[in-house]
């Protein structure tokens, strides 16, 4: 969603500053600056500088259903232009997550305007989602400390649910492999919903 920028906007901009400390054991530099701006309304301007790692950026209602997730590969200066007209009246959390380290905070949709409340620089748990296509296989990955239990599912991208089963996860690791063999050629996502928390992620089938 693009638009224009004007003096007025910009007078009246909400601005916040945050510096997310990245530690020692990265080689880049020991932090990223990130800005979250209100332009106008109901829209925002995410800019990320200088940055070397993958980033994702979420915001959820407050029943913690996802509205809004980006993982961001870019490298740089970085930046995302948001119209969030569409979303009902309430609070909303959001966090930019860089590498094991992230910002969260709230932003309030009013009947015609956006604000951005306070902000919190937080240390991630170590979460990891993957999962990649080998010989007709799904090899599915997760790191969590969260809950006993992993509900997967698969859908065809824009399609149908194909697949949804309950797994027990005794400990922070959790793995299971999905034949492929009858799923057509094309592009689907499979979910892992973890107490409540969702991790979400693509591949492609090919014949």
């Amino acid at each position: 969603m693009r638009f224009r920028n004007n003096i007025r906007v910009l007078l009246s901009s909400v601005f916040c500053l945050i510096f997310i400390s990245i530690g020692t054991a990265l080689s880049y530099r020991e932090i990223v600056a990130y800005t979250l701006s209100n332009i106008g309304g109901k829209k925002v301007l995410l800019r990320i500088e200088d940055l070397q790692e993958v980033a994702s950026f979420k915001v959820t209602d407050q029943q913690e259903n996802i509205v809004y997730w980006e993982k961001i590969f870019e490298t740089g200066i970085v930046t995302r232009k948001f119209d969030f007209g569409k979303l009902p009246q309430g609070y909303y959390p959001y966090e930019l997550a860089i590498g094991d380290e992230a910002v969260r905070g709230t932003f309030e949709v009013t009947e015609d305007s956006l604000s951005i409340l306070k902000s919190d620089i937080v240390a991630l748990r170590k979460e990891r989602f993957h999962c990649e296509v080998i010989d007709q296989e799904l090899q599915i990955r997760l790191t969590s400390a969260r809950g006993n239990w992993v509900e997967l599912s698969i859908r065809r991208m824009g399609g149908k649910e194909l697949f949804r089963n309950l797994y027990e996860k005794p400990g922070e690791e959790f793995s299971r492999q999905v034949d492929l063999e009858t799923f057509e050629a094309g592009k689907y996502i499979v979910r892992a919903k973890v107490e409540g928390k969702y991790f979400v992620q693509d591949f492609e089938v090919k014949k």
